[in-house]
Formats: structure tokens, sequence, C-alpha cells
């Protein structure tokens, strides 16, 4: 395990920390947490079209992506579904902060975050700081969410911030563990899995959160296809 790569993980860490630090002092508006979505949005696409994909189409064994994709699919669909049943029976107030459900389905939402930045630095280097890059700017801004809804409770904002930032961590390094002592069939499935994951992450998450509201503008939805056609061209020129 590099200490490139252990690096590597530790910028969306970073970013969440960040966020969650200036979230105390400012807050930003919605048609920049838009843009922002769309831009994060367009790098994960990029990089999973671009490091992923070939990854397990070059290693040829359709059953084994069908599974591992399969398993992401379901994964992803069903920590939404329980979240959000929980979410319904413990609504967040602006008195309480933010609720137990929230907060686990942050954390979860992080660990995954870490063990797919994980595969994909197995696969390359570049794709893997692309990546991590890309998801970089979905912690900042939950950062930034996290502090926005622990307005006045410091305390708790921190020690919520950097258990949140050690998941992801935590994420990583078992993912580059896992990712580095498998071959074959289970690689392709544990490649298959990421890739879905981070198509749930851009479509389900990114882009509804991206379109959510009135913060959508035609130059934040530029940003989708500027961060696809730079992540683009950073794979072709190493190419």
């Amino acid at each position: 395990m590099a200490i490139g790569e252990i690096l590597a993980i530790g910028i969306p860490a970073a970013a969440m920390l960040a966020g969650a630090s200036i979230g105390l002092w400012w807050v930003p508006g919605i048609k920049l947490r838009s843009a922002s979505q769309h831009l994060a949005a367009g790098i994960i696409f990029a990089a999973v079209a671009t490091e992923l994909v070939p990854s397990m189409v070059q290693r040829t064994n359709p059953l084994a992506m069908l599974i591992g994709f399969g398993l992401g699919v379901g994964l992803m669909l069903g920590i939404r579904w329980y979240f959000e049943a929980d979410q319904d029976d413990a609504p967040v107030s602006e008195s309480s902060g933010a609720s137990r459900p929230m907060l686990i389905g942050f954390g979860v939402d992080l660990f995954v975050d870490g063990l797919l930045v994980a595969m994909a630095l197995s696969e390359g280097e570049q794709g893997g700081l692309v990546l991590a890059a890309g998801v970089s700017f979905e912690t900042l801004f939950l950062g930034l969410a996290l502090a926005a809804t622990e307005s006045g409770r410091r305390r708790r904002l921190i020690v919520a911030a950097v258990v949140l930032a050690l998941l992801l961590v935590v994420g990583g390094v078992l993912g580059l563990i896992l990712i580095s002592s498998v071959t074959g069939g289970i690689r392709i499935g544990f490649l298959s899995f990421g890739c879905a994951a981070l198509l749930y992450l851009v479509t389900e998450e990114l882009l509804v959160g991206a379109h959510r509201g009135q913060g959508e503008t035609v130059w934040g939805a530029a940003l989708f296809f500027a961060g696809f056609g730079a992540t683009l061209a950073i794979a072709g020129s190493a190419g």
C-alpha cells in the first residue's frame, strides 16, 4: 500500500472537514451547490468510463460482472430505501440538528466513497486521483450541509465531521487491502460493484440534488460536460 494511495484517499476526507469548517461562517447559495454537483457528476462519470469500464471489459468474465454490478445496484437502492423510511419516522428540525438516520446515511455514503476511490486507484494512479477529485466536490458540500444542520452546535459538528472523515479513510484503506488481495473473477466483481455504486452516485444523488429546487442554471449544467470533457482529455493524454 503506497503512501500516494493513502494521500489520495485523504483528499475527499480533508474536503469533508474543510466543508464543515467553512460552513461555520458561510453557506453557499443554491446555484453554486447545483453547479458544483454538476461538475462532480461529470468528473466521476468520465472516471468510470475511462478507468473502471475498460478494466472490466478487458477481463472477460460476464458472470462476475453481472453479479458484482447487481450487488452494487442492490446495495445502493437498499441503503436508499432503508434511510428514506427512517427519515420519515425521524424528521429533521432546526432545534434537533441532524437526525441519527441522516448521520448514519452520511457515514455509509462516505465509507462507500472510500471503497470506490480505492478501487479506482487499484486500476491506475491517475484515474484514482481524478475520481478522488470528483468525490471531493461531493464531500465538500456534504460537510457544508452538515455544518448548516448543526448550526450552533460546534462540538457536535466537530465530532461528527471527524468521525465521518475517518469512515471514508477506513473504507479506502479496506478497499485497497481487499482489491490488492483478489484476482480473476472476484476482482472483476469488485470493479463491477464499484461501477454500479458510482453510477448510482452520479444519477441518483449528484444530478438529482443538482436539479432540486430553483438552483439549476445553464452555466451550471454546462459544468457537467466541462468536467466530463476535461477528464476524458486527461485520460487521453495519459494513454
